[in-house]
């Protein structure tokens, strides 16, 4: 990149920094400044269609000119620093959560978050799946040290409101009124992964959301059911983790079986 371009890509991100009065031609008819400002709302413009496709349904919900209102300011906080804009809109659920006057509507980061997970999961490599038929050929004495890896696009996420149901609402018909958010003091667990090109998303139950867990850093069956007696009778306990392994497998999330 040249220093004439360094430069330019300077006033871009702060235009204040640099007025380039020494490189820009101005005419009576077009001022310096109004030259400069057609590049530089065409590049803030571009922010926003770029943001717009990770978070569609939070523009629908706000309304063209409040969510480019919205990005301005994200822009001038987390100006885009890489080549891909794939990730620049990472830093907007926080910047939503902790910047005024967003900040006291909270609703508005968890349809963020939401969203952002969407992306996520959409973009995440493929794998081979375990299916059940892998499962049951497992024999009974390995079943206790059984370890489970999932698709890298599961994710988990405590939500205190229905963000997601705003969400599927809002892509199902833009145009209607979306329910409300319904916030909550207690967060719920949200599983969001994708199913080949099927983006996936419902509510765990707090015993799911732990079990997850539990496997995903590394804890075995055994160490699972035992967990599980928080919430079960300890006769209860084999049904309930075999009916959330038979979950798993149906809904496409296990990579890896590990018997130890």
């Amino acid at each position: 990149m040249t220093k004439l371009q360094q430069r330019f890509q300077q006033h871009l991100l702060e235009p204040d920094a640099d007025a380039l009065a020494d490189v820009i031609v101005e005419t009576p008819q077009v001022p310096r400044a109004t030259r400069l400002h057609i590049y530089s709302n065409a590049y803030r413009e571009r922010m926003v269609e770029a943001l717009d496709s990770d978070y569609h349904q939070l523009h629908v919900f706000l309304g063209d000119e409040e969510f480019s209102r919205l990005i301005y300011a994200y822009l001038a906080a987390h100006p885009s620093r890489q080549p891909s804009l794939r990730w620049f809109g990472a830093h907007l659920p926080e910047f939503l959560h902790r910047t005024r006057p967003y900040s006291g509507h909270p609703e508005l980061a968890e349809l963020a978050e939401f969203e952002w997970a969407l992306c996520h999961a959409f973009d995440t490599a493929d794998a081979p799946l375990v299916d059940l038929a892998q499962l049951m050929k497992l024999a009974p004495e390995e079943l206790a040290g059984l370890k489970l890896g999932f698709h890298s696009s599961l994710q988990e996420l405590l939500l205190h409101c229905a963000a997601p149901t705003v969400w599927q609402a809002l892509n199902e018909n833009a145009e209607a009124t979306p329910p409300p958010f319904n916030w909550k003091a207690d967060p719920d667990a949200w599983l969001v992964w994708r199913q080949e090109l099927r983006l996936m998303f419902r509510p765990a139950e707090a015993d799911e959301a732990w079990a997850l867990e539990a496997f995903r850093s590394g804890k075995a069956f055994g160490d699972v059911c035992e967990g599980l007696c928080q919430w079960h009778a300890e006769e209860q306990v084999p049904t309930r983790a075999v009916g959330l392994l038979q979950t798993w497998l149906n809904e496409q999330l296990v990579i890896k079986l590990q018997s130890s």
